[in-house]
């Protein structure tokens, strides 16, 4: 049987396709992981065309708190390996998804975007009781572009030298138009 994610996803709500796929415990088609770079690592990209607040992705991981969260990020500096922890509030707790140990699903690999790089965003669903990181298109997103969302986190090492090669490259184009 083969599945017609954008037809399904314009018959019913998002989240209602979002709590689909979560109990199915799988990724929705039309999307993959493809290679940017050694610096950047993998990617994730539209396949099919999406439409503006499809569901695309669950954060799957393991649900742990804030406490746990903490102890393994320390963790995983000193192991010297790359962490996936999504720290987010449900309800009145303070909560984490550990997505570190790769279990094959491709939300971990949606790269950090910022200003008009970000075409999707994370949400919070309740799915029988339990928290549910689930990102959706925030805008029509065309096929081959590469999904983004806000990790909501500026101090990231790679927005500050984002920074640091603009405020360089504007310099060097500043030079070069009086020599």
């Amino acid at each position: 049987m083969t599945f017609d994610f954008r037809s399904m996803s314009r018959r019913q709500k998002p989240e209602k396709v979002a709590k689909l796929f979560i109990t199915k415990d799988e990724d929705p088609p039309g999307l993959a992981r493809h290679f940017i770079s050694e610096k950047i690592g993998y990617g994730v990209f539209a396949e099919k065309k999406v439409m503006r607040s499809d569901f695309l992705l669950e954060y799957h991981g393991e649900i742990i708190t804030e406490e746990e969260a903490t102890t393994r990020e320390k963790l995983y500096i000193e192991q010297n390996k790359g962490s996936f922890l999504y720290f987010f509030r449900f309800g009145k707790q303070d909560l984490c998804v550990d997505a570190t140990h790769d279990d094959g699903r491709l939300c971990r690999l949606v790269n950090d975007g910022v200003g008009t790089d970000i075409n999707c965003s994370m949400k919070v669903l309740n799915v029988t009781g339990q928290p549910k990181l689930c990102l959706f298109a925030c805008c029509d997103i065309p096929i081959g572009q590469e999904l983004r969302y806000d990790y909501n986190d500026p101090n990231l090492p790679w927005r500050s030298m984002k920074k640091k090669w603009k405020k360089n490259y504007i310099s060097m184009m500043f030079i070069d138009m009086f020599h």
